[in-house]
Formats: structure tokens, sequence, C-alpha cells
């Protein structure tokens, strides 16, 4: 028994004194503190709470305030320093590439109804789960009212104009001036997780305020595959 109890000193004075014992500690004191964190930062947890409402705090952004003659490189230097300042390094990253992707590629200065229309139906056909199949997509436009007009755009056909996913505001000499996806005002906000397709247009080309240009007010809404109504 003495023997035993003198091998077990023996082993743990030996641990000590190499260091070992001090690597066992830190290993478990590590895994604890890492489970803490994850726990504690979870989505549903307070801190994730929390950090969701100062993100939503920290990062409106009113378009309607800024000028956009370079805007591919302007807003994304203005948001990468905002994220910097409110955000963890890994997160920033990920905003920052979601916002570079954002605003990838050139919004035209001109479009016409026409094309932008053939753009959402290509969009509908490829890239919209909901909309695969459908014979046909919702476009119409407004006449002419206190120096403005709406467009209403959908990737499903035979949408009201109220429930249509994309509505445009565009002045008398087709100017886009205001902007809605989904109900959310383009210009009030700032779209997190990135936009893709046809959603991305819209935002780039409310960024530029594009010039849409009306060629017809009945422009070819059906599908060349044709489909379910």
């Amino acid at each position: 028994m003495n023997s035993l109890q003198e091998m077990m000193n023996a082993s743990l004075a030996s641990m000590f004194e190499s260091g070992k014992a001090k690597e066992i500690v830190d290993g478990y004191v590590e895994k604890m503190l890492r489970d803490a964190v994850s726990s504690a930062t979870r989505p549903y947890s307070e801190f994730g709470k929390a950090l969701e409402a100062k993100l939503t705090e920290h990062l409106q952004v009113d378009f309607e305030k800024i000028d956009f003659p370079a805007y591919n490189h302007l807003v994304t230097q203005v948001v990468q320093r905002a994220l910097r300042h409110t955000l963890m390094d890994d997160a920033a990253k990920k905003l920052e590439a979601d916002i570079a992707e954002m605003l990838a590629g050139e919004a035209p200065k001109e479009i016409t109804f026409s094309q932008l229309v053939e753009q959402l139906k290509e969009w509908a056909r490829e890239d919209c789960y909901e909309a695969e199949g459908k014979y046909a997509v919702t476009a119409s436009i407004d006449e002419l009212k206190y120096g403005s007009r709406f467009v209403y755009l959908d990737p499903l056909p035979d949408k009201e104009q109220y429930n249509c996913r994309f509505r445009l505001m565009i002045k008398e000499d087709g100017t886009l001036s205001a902007a809605w996806m989904e109900g959310k005002d383009v210009g009030k906000g700032l779209f997190l997780g990135g936009l893709y397709g046809f959603e991305r247009t819209i935002f780039q080309m409310y960024t530029v305020k594009t010039r849409l240009i009306i060629d017809t007010e009945e422009p070819d809404i059906y599908q060349p595959e044709g489909g379910e109504e």
C-alpha cells in the first residue's frame, strides 16, 4: 500500500515538475472557456440577442443622403469603416464580403421597361425557386400622377399590384427615385446577407438612379417555354 502511495506521489511530483499537470489544467480550462463563450454567443442567448440589436442599430444607412457617382468604392469603404468599429474581425469580414458581392458589377444608366422585364423573367426561370415552372411574371405600370408613376414587378404571374415583390417609383423622365423589395424601402436600410440576381439589379439601379425608359406599357410577360398557371 505504501509502495502504491509512494508511486502515486512520485508520479504527481514528476507531472508538476515537468509541466504536464499545467498542460492538463490548461486544456480543461480552455475547453470550459470555449464551451462557455459558445453558449453565451448563440443567436438565442441574451448576448446574441443584444448583439443583433446593436448591429441593427449601427447598420442603418440612409441612401437618400449619399451621392453615388462612384458608389462601388464609396459605399464599400464607408461601410467597412463602420463595421470595423462595431463588429469582431470575423463578423466584419463576412459582412464586408456580402457588401462587396452586393455591389459587384455595373448598374445601367438607362434600361428599357422591356429589358427589365426580360431580366425578371430570366431570374424567375433560373434562380427563383418559387417561380419555377410558372408560365409568366407580373409587370405593370401606373399612369403618370403628380410627376411620378409606379412600376410593379413580381416573379409570379397575376399578382395584385400591392402584393408585388418589387415596386419602383420613377419620375416623369424615367429616373428611378424610390424602390421597395418585399415591402422594404431600399433607401432606408442596408440589406444584410447579400442580394443576388434581380434583387441586386434593383438595388444597384436605385443607387445610381437608373433611368427607366418606358418603351411599352404592355411588355411580354410570358416565359418562352410556357408553364403552369
